[in-house]
């Protein structure tokens, strides 16, 4: 926070603040109203407040610094607030905010974000430098841009062939727009380019896979090792997130005695929910106790060898499935998890499944259900079953039905079927 006060005996007031390194600076203003002192003192703590984070300066401070008498600039700019004018004779100076330092400054300050979210804000970052450049003033970015830059990635060639998909389109866009409303609330903006975007996050189905407990069997007998069986399983049969939350369990996170394991989840650690627990399932407690047999005496964690960041799971693993004949299926391990939440939804409650999971119902239902075979098999089943019963009360076609309306006019079942009416009587 900065202080105004006034020289009693000049009448002149002055700003005083604390730099960066703990020393005070003191920026004179001369003779003028308090009232535009104290607007010039709130500005001043916006430039501190800017310098200090490393951000940009907002853009209505922006707009003030271009209004102000050059000399105002000048010590402005001896006490490192602003860069010293280009041009001695200028009356104004220009502050502008590039591309490379809203990045840099937003993920400066999102300090409550895990570091596997950074690793994936650095793919959005990436595409956003490639199309605007690092160099690109973020006030002339307009809507159009962001339609642009959208249509821009949709049309990229990917790695694997074909185009990008629109699920991460969505993502990729979104980190932009989360970006850019940042700079809104800190009035680097008027408005935000991107609030406006149209991107679907709709989840492809064509990548959802049911991982049948045959084909997880096959991967299991094709693992090089016991390490490698357990991620498997933890995988598929206890429905944990792979890599992260398999690396984190630990011997004392296996409550034996209670047929409980306590799961530490990153993912969730943000909104307070750092672990939850879990049953532990029969189909998890063989590779459990093999994971006891082979265990050191000082051994923390259950999966030891690939624990380094640098390992990818996911290309040993497409080995394994290679290994065990089979083919490979989008969404690695992603699709483990959803197979056994959907097989969990057949014999428990949504609330109970989604606890044991870690998401929430609208998450479950939307990114991990799934229709398998064997649903269609059962709901044929209980056709043919529902065709093999007797018919209910069924219709005799020698016994003659008449309607309501026929008898309130007094009109037979024999007459309606020859075609035979009442005549009115007259009178």
């Amino acid at each position: 926070m900065a202080s105004l006060s006034q020289n009693k005996s000049t009448g002149g007031r002055y700003v005083q603040f604390r730099d960066i390194d703990g020393g005070r600076r003191t920026v004179r203003l001369g003779k003028c109203d308090k009232r535009t002192a104290s607007a010039t003192k709130t500005q001043i703590e916006f430039l501190v407040s800017a310098k200090h984070q490393g951000a940009a300066v907002p853009i209505q401070t922006a707009e003030w610094l271009a209004t102000l008498d050059i000399l105002l600039v000048k010590r402005l700019a001896a006490v490192g607030l602003v860069d010293p004018p280009a041009d001695p004779t200028s009356e104004r100076t220009e502050v502008t905010t590039s591309l490379q330092q809203l990045i840099t400054a937003y993920v400066k300050r999102r300090t409550d974000v895990a570091d596997s979210t950074r690793t994936k804000w650095q793919g959005s970052e990436s595409h956003l430098l490639k199309f605007f450049g690092q160099d690109k003033d973020i006030t002339t970015i307009t809507a159009g841009c962001a339609d642009d830059f959208v249509r821009k990635l949709r049309a990229t060639e990917t790695a694997r062939g074909g185009k990008m998909a629109e699920s991460t389109v969505a993502r990729h866009t979104k980190y932009a727009r989360q970006l850019f409303t940042d700079a809104r609330k800190r009035r680097l903006l008027s408005e935000n380019p991107f609030s406006e975007t149209k991107v679907s996050d709709r989840p492809n189905a064509e990548r959802e896979f049911f991982v049948s407990r045959e084909i997880t069997q096959k991967c299991i007998d094709a693992a090089p090792d016991w390490q490698w069986r357990l991620i498997i399983a933890l995988a598929r049969f206890g429905g944990l997130r792979c890599p992260s939350e398999v690396l984190l369990l630990r011997f004392g996170d296996v409550l034996i005695d209670q047929n409980r394991i306590v799961i530490h989840s990153p993912k969730t650690a943000n909104s307070g929910k750092t672990s939850r627990v879990i049953p532990m399932f029969p189909e998890l407690k063989p590779y459990l106790q093999e994971a006891w047999d082979n265990a050191t005496d000082s051994q923390e964690f259950l999966v030891t060898r690939y624990r380094h960041r640098t390992q990818n799971l996911r290309t040993t693993f497409q080995k394994i499935i290679a290994r065990a004949g089979l083919t490979t299926w989008p969404k690695l391990f992603q699709n483990l998890r959803a197979s056994r939440q959907t097989e969990l939804e057949e014999s428990f409650p949504t609330h109970v499944v989604c606890k044991w999971m870690g998401n929430s119902p609208k998450v479950a239902q939307k990114h991990y259900l799934q229709t398998t075979e064997e649903h269609f098999e059962a709901a044929c089943s209980a056709l043919q079953n529902a065709l093999q019963l007797p018919a209910v009360n069924p219709r005799n076609a020698s016994q003659p039905i008449t309607t309501a309306h026929e008898k309130s006019r007094g009109i037979t079942e024999n007459q309606r079927i020859h075609g035979s009416s009442i005549n009115p009587t007259r009178t």
